[in-house]
Parts: C-alpha cells; sequence; structure tokens
C-alpha cells in the first residue's frame, strides 16, 4: 500500500493554452518552478517540543504514530513577516492505517472533441481504475457529450461481477457529439453523501464546453455552490487542447486536484497513477486550527483529503518566534482524530524561497478564485500584480 509511483502536485496553476473569461481571451499561465522536496532538507536546528502536557489537552484519539509532519520557514530580507511550509503526509512505514470506504463517479467526456484515439486512452486509464476498486466502494460511470448516459442507477458496490460490467460499458464509448460539462454533473453534486463514505467525482474531459452551459464562471460558480464542499471533484485531461483553468479551479474549489498530460501515447499511463493516488483515503474532512503563533493568510482555506502515498501542504505567514503549534483534525470512519504538532522557532530559517513563493503562488490562486466568484475589482487585481512582479510567478492578468 502506498507505493503508487505517482508523484502528488497538489492543485497548481498548469495554464499552457489561452482561455476566455469575461468575454476577454487571457494567456495561459505556468507553475513556477517549486519542484524541489523539502523534506529532505535538514532539520537539526530546529528542536522537537512537544508540550509535556500535551495528552492534556487532547480532545479526540491521536494520530501522531501515523502521520508526519514537517515545518520549514523563510524570512525576506528586510520583512519581519516569515513564511511557513507545513507538509503533512501519512506515515511510510506504517501498514495499519483504516482505510475509508469511497463512492466515486468516474464521468467520462466521449464528445467529438475527444478523437478516437484520445478517448481509448481515457478509456485505459478509467479501465484500470475500476478494476482497482476497494472491497467496500461503491461506483457508478457517466458517459457525457451533449446528453449523459449512466452505466446504472445509483452506487453500486464493487463487486466483480459489477465491475466488469463496468468494464464493458467503458469499451463501448465511442467519440461523437458536442460537450455538455455542466449537465454532466448536475445531478450528482445534489446528491447528499453518505455519512462516513467519502464521496468523489472523477472528472476525465479536455473541458472545453460547446453546448449547454458554456461560460467557465458560471459552471464553476453554479457547481461550487451547489456542491459546498460536500464531494471532491478530481479532474484529469489528456493531450493539447485542454481548458485548464476550468479543470484546476473546479477541483481547487472542490477540495479537489488536477492532472494532465500532454502527451498522447501517456495519457493512460498517467490516468492510472493519478487514480492509484486516490484508491486509499485514511483521513477525511480536516480541518487546521494555529495557536501560540500569530498565523495568517493560510491557504488552502479548506484542505483536500488525505490519501495513503500522497500529502497535504499549508502555507501562510507568521509575525513571532516561539512555539510552532498547529492542530489537524480528521475524520477515519465515523471517527474525529487528531494530531498536534508542535516546534520551536528558533529564529533560524530552515527553509529557501521556495517556501516564500509557494504561499505566494496559493495566495493568487485564492485570489483568482475569488475572481472566478465575485468578478474582476481593482483591489485583487493589484494585490495580484504585487504578488506575481514580487515572487517572478506569471498569472492571467500580468
Amino acid at each position: 500500500k502506498g507505493n503508487f509511483g505517482g508523484t502528488p502536485t497538489g492543485t497548481g496553476f498548469n495554464f499552457n493554452d489561452d482561455f476566455v473569461l469575461d468575454n476577454k481571451k487571457i494567456p495561459g499561465i505556468i507553475k513556477p518552478p517549486i519542484d524541489k522536496d523539502l523534506s529532505d532538507i535538514e532539520t537539526s536546528e530546529i528542536k522537537d517540543t512537544l508540550a509535556e502536557d500535551i495528552s492534556q489537552i487532547r480532545k479526540y484519539q491521536a494520530l501522531d504514530d501515523l502521520l508526519d509532519v514537517s515545518l520549514y520557514t523563510y524570512h525576506e530580507p528586510g520583512d519581519p513577516v516569515g513564511f511557513f511550509e507545513v507538509i503533512i503526509k501519512p506515515r511510510p512505514d506504517r501498514t495499519d492505517f483504516e482505510v475509508i470506504p469511497k463512492d466515486i463517479i468516474f464521468i467520462v467526456d466521449s464528445s467529438a472533441s475527444i478523437l478516437d484515439s484520445k478517448l481509448a486512452e481515457y478509456v485505459k486509464g478509467v479501465d484500470y481504475a475500476v478494476s482497482r476498486l476497494n472491497e467496500n466502494d461503491r461506483f457508478n460511470i457517466v458517459e457525457f457529450k451533449n446528453y449523459v448516459k449512466t452505466f446504472r442507477e445509483g452506487l453500486l458496490p464493487a463487486t466483480p461481477a459489477n465491475i466488469a460490467e463496468g468494464r464493458r460499458f467503458l469499451a463501448g464509448l465511442r467519440s461523437a457529439g458536442s460537450t455538455d460539462v455542466f449537465r454532466a454533473f448536475s445531478p450528482f453534486v445534489k446528491e447528499r453523501p453518505a455519512k462516513d463514505r467519502l464521496y468523489i467525482m472523477f472528472l476525465v474531459t479536455d473541458g472545453r464546453p460547446t453546448t449547454g452551459v458554456v461560460d467557465t464562471r458560471e459552471i464553476i460558480n453554479n457547481l461550487t455552490k451547489t456542491n459546498q464542499n460536500k464531494t471532491a471533484i478530481y479532474a484529469f485531461a489528456g493531450g493539447g487542447k485542454i481548458n485548464e483553468y476550468l479543470l484546476d479551479l473546479l477541483s481547487y474549489r472542490n477540495k479537489g486536484t488536477s492532472r494532465f498530460e500532454r502527451k498522447l501515447n501517456q495519457i493512460a499511463d498517467s490516468l492510472k497513477k493519478f487514480a492509484d493516488e486516490l484508491r486509499y483515503p485514511v483521513l477525511m474532512n480536516l480541518q487546521y486550527n494555529f495557536a501560540s503563533l500569530n498565523a495568517t493568510e493560510v491557504y488552502p482555506k479548506v484542505l483536500p483529503d488525505l490519501f495513503l502515498g500522497n500529502r497535504l501542504v499549508l502555507s501562510g505567514r507568521y509575525s513571532s518566534e516561539g512555539l510552532f503549534s498547529v492542530q489537524i483534525l480528521g475524520e477515519v470512519n465515523g471517527k474525529t482524530k487528531e494530531y498536534i504538532f508542535q516546534q520551536e522557532l528558533t529564529g533560524r530559517d530552515n527553509g529557501s524561497r521556495d517556501v516564500a513563493r509557494l504561499w505566494a503562488f496559493h495566495k493568487i490562486y485564492y485570489l483568482i478564485g475569488r475572481i472566478v466568484d465575485e468578478g474582476e475589482n481593482p483591489a485583487l487585481l493589484k494585490e495580484i500584480k504585487s504578488l506575481s512582479d514580487r515572487f517572478n510567478i506569471q498569472t492571467p492578468y500580468f
């Protein structure tokens, strides 16, 4: 378990295509070069000082033996307000995680813009994901173009017979028709997730709607408001023409991530890796609380769920030294569990400027999400420009 071979990237701007927002053509955006694995940085200069009375402040069952949490800090020269990055991941040496049963709906685009060669790659990847469902999972498959066709009504147990039938359904998909992304999602974001089960919508598409609701902002806002973070949306797209803006923002604002593969002959393999990263959920409905530190502007505002072999990252700012303390809460099969991480800040940073750039990157992402929700306004655009200039991050606006 856990050695899936994929590289968790989180949600990030990877936009290389132009896209349209408010009837304006906006150039693509590229992801900043923050590829360094901070888990390899030497941390011996910072002493781990768990409070002696930590048992007195616990309210829930501890996750301390199951999670690894690392802290990295950085200060810009002359700036007294520092940057921090917290990395949360399941311990790779533990095999006793409780796996949360999941309900997953595979939503597959088979419109004419998905050429036969690309659709074949999509089908290979989704077929693999369906074949590797866990025994307590439930699933359904949705084909969409200018109409929506479901494999079965409701959610089906992942029995060998149902999985075999689902794979036959996938094998029958054919490329034709226009693309109605909004219609494909609408019935499912209204569903109420079952208690103690993780509900996932796994979208496979190019994200280029041509019929029905086609406005990017309207699709993102309507689905997000209806969903209210009940369902995690993960998006995958392959090939050269992709609306990454729609897929990135839709997944980011709905507790998910997105993944893109430009090379046609690698689409199926990339899709398989992405599906593997979502196979074993171990913590859902995560929350975080900071104490003993003036932590501000922490992103993301809502954490995705945590899967075995994956990791989560919190980026923020702080203005005082001393004890860095964060409580991480999550649910596992109906039980709330917690991890209380404490570490003394000595005034000596152990991170590079990548810590600051990653924070700026996430804040820009958050601000663009606000623009999608609220519309453009000078204050938001000014803040995006200031961050993009200071940290050399390309955006769709500057």
